[in-house]
């Protein structure tokens, strides 16, 4: 039901969240360090989000990692251009994308981001 997604796309947290996963399929732990969100607080927007199938999951060791849904960007192709728009624009995902963009420089060259971390 159109409502319900875009109730769940009306919080900012969920819409920084999925702006990332956008990008790249990442971890929760790698969200907490790009968003300075909380683990407890990330996970709930991630099951959210999930439970909406617009991210999916991949398994890899202990983590399971998030990506935007496949689906989700074939249904909805012009949503998701028009949130990359959007939030290109704004000042608060623009200091999203440059965290994210540091954060793979200086934790991801080994592709080991959590596994260096647990």
């Amino acid at each position: 039901m159109i409502s319900e997604l875009f109730k769940v796309l009306g919080d900012l947290n969920r819409l920084r969240i999925l702006r990332v996963v956008m990008e790249k399929e990442v971890c929760v732990c790698e969200l907490e360090d790009i968003l300075s969100l909380s683990q407890t607080n990330t996970s709930r927007h991630l099951a959210k989000l999930k439970s909406h199938n617009i991210v999916s999951t991949t398994k890899k060791a202990q983590w399971v990692y998030y990506k935007l849904n496949n689906d989700f960007i074939i249904e909805n192709k012009d949503l998701v251009n028009h949130i990359v728009r959007i939030t290109s624009e704004d000042e608060v995902f623009k200091a999203d994308i440059e965290n994210y963009k540091k954060y793979l420089k200086t934790n991801c060259e080994d592709k080991s981001c959590c596994g260096g971390k647990k």
